[in-house]
């Protein structure tokens, strides 16, 4: 046996799945506006630089197309998490580094999407801040112990004007 690759994508309704490369899915090579896909059971492509699973059955849609309301999307970005030699395998010390600088390059990847993610978040609460949020709001935090303490904010026409 060989090395078995571990990945996430996520399903037709947004959930996260976990397949391997030892007979969870079909690798179908590289994609084809004329191929012939299905999400049972499960089939991948590679497409450009990324691979996709096929999450709703289709003919020829493109793994990259961008969805609307009315046509959902039909393929999900495969995410590889790590590897791991299954009994009797070979591979060489070049072989897991390129595997670990692998798992490194999509672990970035998804915190550089994390961070994008925190920025629009912190825009829209800046947004909301700055058309004049006034009140006082009370929330628990944790303290250095992890004991649970009360916080007092205060803003006047969306600035801070106290913290307690």
């Amino acid at each position: 046996m060989s090395n078995v690759s571990v990945y996430s994508f996520a399903d037709a309704t947004g959930l996260t799945q976990y397949v391997d490369s030892d007979g969870d899915f079909y690798s179908n090579g590289t994609w084809s506006s004329t191929g012939t896909y299905t999400a049972s059971p499960l089939n991948a492509v590679t497409y450009g630089v990324a691979q996709y699973m096929c999450i709703r059955d289709n003919i020829g849609d493109n793994p990259q197309r961008v969805p609307t309301r009315t046509r959902p999307q039909n393929w999900s970005i495969l995410s590889l998490l790590y590897e791991y030699q299954a009994s009797g395998s070979t591979a060489s010390v070049a072989d897991d580094a390129w595997n670990l600088a692998q798992i490194g390059t999509n672990t970035g990847s998804a915190a550089y999407d994390l961070a994008g993610s925190a920025y629009a978040l912190a825009g829209s609460a800046l947004g909301i801040l700055s058309t004049g949020l006034s009140g006082t709001y009370s929330f628990w935090v944790g303290d250095t112990a992890g004991a649970p303490t009360n916080v007092n904010i205060t803003f006047v026409n969306g600035i801070l004007v106290s913290a307690v």
